[in-house]
């Protein structure tokens, strides 16, 4: 009787993973009866039914939730629940019932319109999720991190989706989109790794991806290729829409608009062909790309290592190279453009090299040297953050201002030279450097030292406070300045003269 019933709501509503055409392919549901699998029997408007290893299934505290709970009976005999509140439900609150490990199995009254955004997130024993028809809208990481998260129903009135509603929910493996879906949001499967094809609307006719008037939403994650051409139907690649996909090589059709994350970490991606006319709208296309050894097409450098668009070095180095050299029709280091690259030790930059852009050598876990040169006039937030084995860092005379959080947690950099040119060092520039016993400035004038908030303390300045060690070296005839500048004041202990 139990499989009768889930074949027939198969049929009628489309269950993921379901394939009525082979008995063996039914997925297998708790070994015991239960109300919340007997669809004769509907769910009460003022009810929400579940199955679960604990009575504890009750809303979290924070779940801005107006719905009150006023009962919660529990079989254990069976696992079954059902959660009586004051009123109908309408709405199932943000983070209502996330994080509940002993959640398997919900099922929704007909009442229901909305589930907010992480409403059942990081729910990682919830397996059977049965929508009711009348769910109009799900909200962003809804569903997020449900990893054992198999069978799920689409009803026909489902109008929405946002980003995220069923990331990471990684044993996945077919979904279907109803007639009814209008909006389908970027990233909503992000990390599905074990999603083998899409059905219905916006499905692809191999059921490969999603693509929404011409924008690729996303791809199958777990679908077994690994080579893969944009259909030329495709005139975006959305964000996050090839994400931890395991391809080894991607062909871009003509005139194709790539967003931001649109590859990140794809681990496996080592061949990139990109057809006349593609452009690249969005930065971090490629980061987390550590297999990546090849570029062809548009954009492509000679050697194939690196893209130039728009006088932007976009470069994502994967393979074992220790050392580049960046060309010189780059005049500029793209967002992200060496974020995460694995073995890479030294970079050296032109003096036509004018923008170091936000987060450009980001995580570069080997890098253990950079000279920036004077005709850098522009370096950006987070440019260097993480890069714990840098030691050696020249600042050119054309840097004004260091960002905020340009050299976070560079936990090997000893020593560091500010130039008179800078006038502002951002909040964060150098926190986290626990090991940085040097400072020199050579500017009289303090230069400004940004804090995170209106009231300078020692943990939101531009330095760490935990060096203990630590000097900063200013011209003799500044020292007082410094000392009562505000901000520099936190370190006044630290402040000795120097002669530059």
């Amino acid at each position: 009787m139990k499989r009768l019933l889930i074949l027939i709501m198969c049929c009628c509503l489309g269950v993921v993973g379901c394939k009525n055409d082979n008995a063996n392919d039914i997925p297998s549901i708790p070994e015991y009866d239960s109300p919340l699998l007997d669809f004769s029997v509907e769910v009460p408007t003022n009810e929400l039914w579940y199955l679960a290893t604990a009575p504890v299934i009750t809303q979290n505290a924070f779940s801005d939730s107006a719905m009150v709970e006023v009962s919660n009976e529990w079989d254990e005999t069976i696992g079954f629940g059902r959660i009586t509140f004051d009123g109908e439900l309408t709405t199932i609150s943000m983070f209502a019932y996330s994080c509940n490990e002993a959640l398997s199995g919900i099922r929704l009254p007909k009442s229901v319109k909305k589930i907010e955004s992480n409403a059942f997130a990081e729910c990682v024993n919830l397996e059977y999720v049965y929508l009711n028809e009348g769910l109009e809208v799900i909200e962003e990481y809804a569903f997020n991190g449900c990893s054992k998260l198999q069978h799920i129903t689409t009803p026909k009135s489902l109008t929405a989706i946002f980003r995220g509603a069923f990331a990471s929910c990684k044993s996945l493996e077919e979904f279907t989109i109803t007639n009814s879906v209008t909006t389908l949001d970027y990233g909503v499967f992000e990390a599905c790794v074990g999603l083998k094809s899409f059905n219905g609307k916006y499905a692809t006719n191999d059921g490969y991806a999603l693509i929404v008037d011409g924008s690729l939403k996303a791809f199958a994650l777990g679908c077994g290729l690994v080579e893969y051409a944009v259909p030329d139907e495709v005139e975006e690649i959305g964000m996050l829409a090839f994400a931890n996909s395991m391809l080894r090589s991607i062909t871009v059709p003509e005139d194709v608009d790539i967003g931001e994350y649109a590859f990140v970490y794809s681990k496996e991606l080592e061949r990139v062909h990109l057809s006349r006319g593609v452009k690249l709208s969005g930065g971090y296309i490629f980061e987390g790309c550590t297999s990546l050894r090849e570029f062809s097409g548009e954009y492509a450098t000679s050697d194939g290592r690196a893209l130039i668009y728009g006088e932007h070095l976009f470069y994502a180095i994967g393979h074992p190279a220790i050392e580049y050299v960046v060309p010189e029709e780059a005049k500029a280091i793209g967002l992200g453009a060496f974020a995460f690259a694995p073995y890479l030790e030294r970079v050296t930059l032109h003096n036509d090299i004018i923008a170091i852009c936000e987060q450009a050598f980001r995580n570069c876990q080997a890098l253990t040297t950079i000279n920036i040169p004077d005709s850098v006039v522009s370096l950006y937030d987070s440019a260097f953050t993480n890069c714990q084995q840098l030691r050696e860092v020249t600042i050119g005379s054309g840097v004004v201002s260091i960002p905020v959080m340009c050299f976070h947690h560079c936990t090997a950099l000893e020593s560091i030279f500010i130039p008179r040119n800078v006038e502002v060092i951002e909040f964060g520039a150098f926190y986290g450097c626990v090991s940085l016993e040097s400072v020199y400035c050579e500017s009289e004038t303090p230069p400004t030292m940004r804090t995170y908030g209106d009231m300078p303390n020692q943990y939101n300045c531009s330095f760490d406070y935990q060096a203990d060690n630590r000097k900063i070296y200013v011209p003799h005839i500044a020292v007082d300045a410094y000392k009562g500048n505000n901000g520099w004041s936190l370190l006044a202990d630290s402040i000795e003269g120097y002669t530059f």
